[in-house]
């Protein structure tokens, strides 16, 4: 009797101890892999808001340039701080699609790009009529991101609900 207790003991043991081993690793397996979907799609997520972001950064920044550049045109072509301010009004017509403001008053530009459904880069510039000794130069005041739309926070747990059919 106790040769055979000696002999299960033995053998059930080990065996249960391994058994006991490889269902732990293949939980952790696939809780690691369950994180690491997450993982995966939050970076990509991450990576299109980037993109995203930088390609308006691009375009801003042109749009920025073009408009200096036409200020600085109509500064040169203007006679007198009243034509360039009129002339600048026009200058608001040219830039219409991507909503251009001009403030005569404090000789300030401004845009907004939108670079998502619910956010966009703020950017605005002060274009000041030149003294007569000084040359022209623009002076960057803003450059931002902004919320263009409604917020609404995906507040939604994913939870298993079995198969869908």
């Amino acid at each position: 009797m106790n040769k055979r207790r000696t002999q299960f003991l033995s053998m059930g043991i080990p065996s249960m101890f391994v058994i006991f081993s490889v269902l732990c690793l293949v939980i952790l397996a696939l809780l690691t892999l369950g994180t690491s979907r997450q993982d995966l799609q939050a970076a990509q997520v991450s990576l299109k808001q980037t993109t995203d972001y930088c390609n308006a950064c691009t375009q801003a920044s042109a749009q920025y340039q073009n408009i200096v550049a036409a200020a600085r045109d109509a500064a040169c072509a203007s006679s007198d701080k009243s034509d360039y301010l009129s002339r600048m009004k026009n200058l608001v017509k040219d830039f219409s699609d991507i909503s251009l403001t001009w403030d005569s008053t404090n000789q300030t530009a401004s845009f907004v790009l939108d670079y998502s459904d619910s956010q966009g880069l703020y950017v605005e510039f002060q274009l000041s009529w030149p003294a007569q000794d000084s040359s022209f130069s623009p002076q960057l005041l803003t450059w931002k991101t902004v919320t263009t739309g409604t917020w609404n926070p995906n507040n939604r747990q994913p939870v298993y609900k079995g198969e869908q059919s």
